[in-house]
């Protein structure tokens, strides 16, 4: 396997205690596994077949899809279960990041060292739209029943990666089943518009980053027995904006049993109106940049828009390429993409009141901060050039 990025010493401490914490409790059913291959196993979905580390020490599953791509129709979607498959598919290396700029905090460019930079794809589109999978480690050894912690990636909503994540030395050292997974993020995570709204409630909600995380979670409950995890143990954990999204997890009415325990790093709830503005202003520039007849800032860009239905609207932006989109996320006008809305569905309207209704995930946690959290730059020494 290739080096991964260095862990700093509080977040080694949070992750052995958690493992401490819940080591206990198992149950779960029977592992469902190809006789003859400790490699190859079953899900609802079809077999997967993974392969054993460099070291013999690790059994790991790499980019398994649990979810259909959301391309095309289903881009701002609620995430739908992937097509079956026959056969015996190959998960044996990382799938796609998801959308989004280069960054020192993003997944590498293909072929490059994980955890190092790479300058030339710095505010550069980078992964794909395709990108709906998870990857998961466990001990070489047929132990089943085994606690199973799901790491959550962070990157502020808008970079990120499981890729960026290597699980086997900590799936050895805790005896644990580790998955990493991916959830789109920026603009494909969470985007609010009257344009996009179908009366689905969860399409509606604007929540898919969320939701895609919700999905990821619910193939672990139902497949994790099968690789030797326990489905009644699961562990989420998260740094950063991940930390947020496990705090979104948990207040959330639709993750009931889906998640036992968790370890949010670094932040704390963090969630945000489902205001319209930011996709109103990505209308706007995708506008200007067209070129369009009458267009030429903001306020013509929207008495433009003020004569066009919905129905317009919508197929406006899902005729734009991923590179159309990601072109104008360093535009300052655009700013930031919101996150984690409070649509009343997947993430209550009022977080705080639910908490203190007792309306929530109520889970042993351990909280705490990350050393390196808020540093603005990695040393210099972990930039690469190709």
């Amino acid at each position: 396997m290739k080096n991964f990025p260095r862990i700093s010493s509080f977040m080694i401490i949070c992750i052995l205690g958690a493992f401490t914490l819940f080591m206990g409790g198992c149950g779960g059913s029977d592992n469902a596994e190809n006789p003859t291959s400790p490699i190859v196993k079953n899900t609802q979905f079809g077999t997967v077949e993974g392969l054993v580390t460099q070291d013999g020490q690790t059994y790991a599953w790499l980019g398994i899809p649990f979810a259909k791509p959301p391309v095309g129709n289903l881009r701002w979607k609620a995430p739908a279960d992937p097509a079956s498959w026959t056969g015996n598919l190959k998960t044996q290396q990382f799938g796609n990041a998801c959308s989004q700029l280069g960054s020192l905090y993003g997944p590498p460019p293909a072929g490059m060292d994980y955890g190092l930079a790479n300058v030339d794809t710095i505010n550069e589109p980078i992964g794909n739209e395709d990108c709906l999978n998870l990857n998961i480690w466990r001990p070489a050894t047929d132990e089943k029943n085994l606690p199973v912690l799901v790491f959550i990636h962070g990157g502020s909503w808008k970079t990120g990666s499981g890729i960026m994540y290597n699980g086997a030395t900590l799936a050895n050292k805790a005896n644990a089943v580790v998955i990493t997974t991916n959830y789109r993020v920026g603009m494909f995570g969470w985007l609010n518009h009257p344009a996009l709204k179908t009366g689905n409630a969860l399409d509606d909600s604007g929540n898919f980053g969320t939701l895609d995380l919700i999905t990821a979670l619910k193939f672990v409950k139902n497949n994790i027995a099968n690789f030797g995890g326990d489905p009644a143990n699961i562990t989420t954990m998260g740094q950063s904006a991940g930390a947020g999204n496990i705090y979104s997890l948990i207040v959330s009415p639709l993750t009931k049993d889906l998640l036992h325990k968790a370890i949010p790093m670094s932040l704390g709830l963090s969630t945000s109106v489902p205001a319209t503005t930011y996709a109103t202003t990505l209308l706007q520039q995708l506008l200007i940049a067209d070129k369009t007849p009458t267009v030429t800032d903001a306020a013509t860009a929207n008495t433009y828009l003020a004569t066009k239905s919905n129905d317009w609207i919508r197929g406006y932006l899902y005729s734009k390429s991923t590179t159309d989109l990601m072109g104008l996320t360093t535009i300052t006008a655009l700013g930031s993409p919101p996150n984690n809305f409070r649509d009343g569905t997947v993430i209550p309207t009022d977080p705080t009141a639910a908490i203190n209704n007792g309306d929530f995930r109520n889970v042993p946690p351990i909280i705490g901060n990350t050393s390196d959290s808020i540093r603005s730059s990695r040393p210099a020494s972990t930039l690469r050039r190709r």
